[in-house]
């Protein structure tokens, strides 16, 4: 048993892994349960397992105490936000195998970078997609997300 992080984005796999650790892995699991879930009604995108010696426990602060680094994870999103609107990820914790367990996502959550910075990892919560969103865009209602990079203003769907 383990928890895992599955991110999405809809940048280049060289960009993603590029703005982690050279410590994290990568593995692309689009079509797996927990990369569907992690996806839910989006058309595009990757999900990927984000790992650190082979599961995310440690990246999610519940590894030991000496080798817990959330930071890694932070800084990643911190610098995958540099280049992109969102990214949004899901934590699971299996009980049997990834490519077998079926994962469910139980709720969408929007937040701002700020937001995720200080949440992360002590209040997240299992199985909850959170999308988190650059410094400069505002979160509404609306499924368009509005925002402003280099001065200009931008739509783009949540």
């Amino acid at each position: 048993m383990s928890i895992y992080i599955c991110l999405i984005t809809q940048l280049p796999i060289i960009d993603i892994s590029n703005s982690f650790d050279e410590n994290i892995s990568l593995e692309e699991v689009t079509l797996l349960p927990i990369g569907r879930a992690t996806l839910g009604q989006r058309p595009k995108g990757n999900a990927y397992l984000v790992t650190i010696r082979g599961c995310s426990t440690d990246l999610n602060g519940m590894g030991s105490s000496r080798k817990n680094c959330p930071h890694l994870f932070i800084n990643g999103i911190q610098k995958i936000l540099e280049k992109s609107v969102s990214v949004s990820f899901l934590t699971h914790w299996f009980t049997t195998f990834i490519t077998e367990e079926e994962v469910h996502c139980k709720d969408t959550l929007h937040i701002q970078l700020s937001e995720f910075v200080n949440l992360f990892p002590k209040l997240i919560a299992n199985d909850i997609r959170y999308t988190v969103i650059g410094l400069s865009v505002e979160i509404t209602d609306s499924p368009i997300l509005v925002y402003r990079r280099s001065g200009r203003l931008f739509k783009s769907q949540k």
